[in-house]
């Protein structure tokens, strides 16, 4: 009876120890790109709070799946890798891309994958057509900006 009491908070402190520091990590890559150095205590703790009602939603949308933790876990990760690689792929490119093409590129690739979620296609595809979206979107944007602030002189 001990030894599963011991067990079961040691995977309960690693747990919560692995989803406060996602929390952290993504509560400080908006503080630092987004406010730069011009943000107090207390807008970090909402920016922390934001974080941590989206990781629950995305959770909550895994709730009722009967499937192996392994997988569920590749899929709540699919939901921000594909975003990710995107980002990746355009710092590949050689240009310099407006920061709004590449927000709203981001953004375009979390929305599809939830639309995919909602839809029914295999989490294994999410990754890839995030991806695609992703950059696909951020360069029509900023090549449409290109082309507009180019007419205009």
């Amino acid at each position: 009876m001990g030894l599963k009491g011991l067990l079961m908070a040691g995977i309960l402190s690693a747990a919560m120890s692995t989803l406060s520091s996602s929390i952290n990590s993504l509560a400080s890559s908006v503080a630092v790109d987004w406010y730069r150095n011009s943000i107090s205590l207390v807008q970090s703790k909402w920016i922390s709070l934001v974080w941590a009602l989206v990781l629950i939603s995305i959770a909550l949308l895994f709730d009722e799946s009967d499937s192996a933790i392994i997988i569920i876990g590749l899929q709540i990760a699919s939901f921000t890798y594909g975003g990710l690689l995107g980002l990746f792929v355009l710092s590949k490119i050689q240009r310099h891309f407006r920061s709004s093409s590449v927000i709203i590129g981001l953004i375009s690739s979390f929305l599809i994958v939830f639309y995919l979620k909602q839809i029914g296609i295999a989490w294994t595809w999410f990754i890839l057509i995030a991806t695609s979206i992703n950059v696909f979107i951020t360069l029509l944007i900023d090549y449409s900006h290109s082309f507009l602030s180019s007419r205009k002189r």
